[in-house]
């Protein structure tokens, strides 16, 4: 497992932690925390098997779609990950963070438009979304050379993020 992925995979450990949704003793959240466990060892296949019995057992805990979603994002099996990450938005649709992993599958599988449709809706739900206008803003930039927007969604990207990118596409 290489370093991005699992800086991904801690974070996700540590959002299912600390989210508002997860409470001792909660079966469903003790299984995805143990699938996760086993998902930033590198152990992708107990981390599945994991994750598709918490979703047997608890067909309505959207968080276990996610994880599974992210194991097929990573396996580049997109067309079963958007599928999960559908089913995470159709249970849990006001959460930013299910469209930005949606989109970036789409933006992987060669749908850009699909991808910024994500982006812009993780948006909408928090404006603040950094890594969701950078994406949005690159997108723009290389997808539908709108420049100008580009520029806006990535000098607000970051201003919250310190990133550089927008200097790199010579926005300024």
């Amino acid at each position: 497992m290489n370093k991005c992925t699992t800086r991904i995979t801690t974070l996700i450990i540590l959002l299912i932690l600390f989210s508002g949704g997860v409470q001792a003793g909660d079966p469903a959240a003790d299984l995805n925390i143990r699938g996760t466990n086993f998902l930033a060892q590198g152990n992708i296949d107990k981390a599945f098997k994991i994750f598709n019995k918490a979703i047997a057992q608890y067909p309505n805990y959207s968080i276990s779609y996610g994880n599974r979603g992210r194991i097929f994002e990573i396996k580049k099996e997109y067309k079963r990950a958007i599928s999960d990450y559908d089913k995470v938005i159709q249970l849990s649709p006001g959460i930013a963070k299910s469209y930005f992993n949606r989109g970036n599958v789409f933006r992987k599988n060669g749908m850009p438009d699909k991808a910024f449709l994500d982006y812009s809706a993780a948006i909408e739900l928090d404006p603040n979304y950094a890594k969701a206008l950078e994406n949005r803003g690159i997108l723009n930039w290389v997808n539908n050379k709108d420049r100008a927007n580009a520029c806006k969604d990535l000098a607000r990207a970051c201003a919250l993020n310190k990133c550089n990118v927008f200097r790199k596409l010579q926005c300024q």
